[in-house]
Formats: C-alpha cells, sequence, structure tokens
C-alpha cells in the first residue's frame, strides 16, 4: 500500500484508488483493463495480506477487487483500480500488503 495509506483511509475515502505500477517496460495484457473475470481472480490472488484479520485486507477489500473499477491504456505499466468506501474495514494491528503478479496478466509472460 502507498506510505501513508492507513485504516480510516480505506475504510472511510470514498472512492479510494490504487495504482499497481509494473517496471522493466512491461505492460498489463488487454484482458485486465477489460475485466475479465479469470485475470482479475489471477491479480486478486497475488494481493494478499499477510495477516488474517477478520475485518481486514483479505476479508474486506480482496472481495471488493471483483466490482471495482480497472482503469489501463493498452500497453500501459499503470493499472489504477478504483475501490468503493470499505466502512467494514476494521484492523487490530497493520498490515503488511504483498503483491505478485501472475505471468499471464503482463505483456512480458514473467511473473513477478
Amino acid at each position: 500500500m502507498p506510505a501513508g495509506l492507513d485504516e480510516a483511509d480505506i475504510r472511510d475515502t470514498a472512492a479510494l484508488s490504487l495504482t499497481l505500477r509494473l517496471e522493466d517496460a512491461d505492460g498489463w495484457v488487454a484482458g485486465v483493463a477489460a475485466g475479465e473475470a479469470p485475470l482479475r481472480e489471477a491479480l486478486a490472488r497475488g494481493v494478499r495480506s499477510a495477516q488474517d484479520e477478520p475485518n481486514g485486507w483479505n476479508a474486506v477489500v480482496l472481495p471488493a477487487l471483483a466490482s471495482a473499477s480497472w482503469l489501463v491504456s493498452p500497453g500501459s505499466a499503470d493499472l489504477t483500480i478504483l475501490l468503493p468506501r470499505l466502512p467494514a474495514y476494521s484492523i487490530l494491528a497493520p498490515e503488511t500488503v504483498e503483491l505478485a503478479v501472475h505471468a499471464t496478466l503482463l505483456l512480458s509472460g514473467r511473473g513477478r
């Protein structure tokens, strides 16, 4: 998550945007922007919290990814996900969210 993003930002912001930027001149495959379900599921499996709180990232934010708006220009290195307000998000301790991008999501076919 971006530096400075806290529980209140995730819970109370009307429309939270997360931008995932690829390096090494890579890009997202066309189906990511189109919101194809298998690609969304592949990305969601790779964006996980190391913690597993009942009202944390894995329980509240991950399910919201399915209905979020995904924006990417063809061949772009940036994928912006617009999440709705998530009032159920409530954590007891800071979470560490890690991202692993499956190879099927990338133009290069190299996972990260």
